[in-house]
């Protein structure tokens, strides 16, 4: 298991924790075709979930301190029905529990691979 599956998890016992929701489903998935996004919450049309992250950028600090943080939130959020918009009050409180700052994540439209500098940045 690498080190971003178990801080994945981690993060995925202390939501369980907290929230009483089960994440024991929630897949961890890599996109491999050039994306913008560090990462993203998904549901699919089946109700399996995912956390899917950027390969491209696993190595990067934020992976660990802000976008796995991040996005499971996003995916407490959505198993707790939570109808507010995608970083209102609510899922920033979750996301400042489990780690992250709590502020949406602004990526360039047009990374270019390895541009790490301008890669990640919280709204302020």
């Amino acid at each position: 298991m690498t080190q971003i599956e178990k801080h994945f998890r981690f993060i995925c016992a202390r939501a369980e924790a907290r929230y009483g929701v089960d994440l024991s489903a929630v897949a961890l998935e890599y996109e491999t075709e050039e994306s913008c996004n560090m990462g993203e919450a998904v549901e699919y049309d089946d109700d399996s979930r995912a956390v899917c992250l950027n390969a491209e950028y696993l190595d990067h600090p934020a992976m660990i301190d802000e976008v796995i943080p991040h996005e499971v939130a996003h995916i407490v959020c959505q198993i707790q029905g939570i109808k507010e918009p995608s970083h209102g009050p609510l899922w920033a409180a979750v996301a400042r529990y489990l780690g992250a700052t709590g502020k949406p994540c602004i990526v360039p439209r047009k990374v270019f691979p390895k541009d790490i500098e301008y890669l990640f940045a919280l709204q302020d």
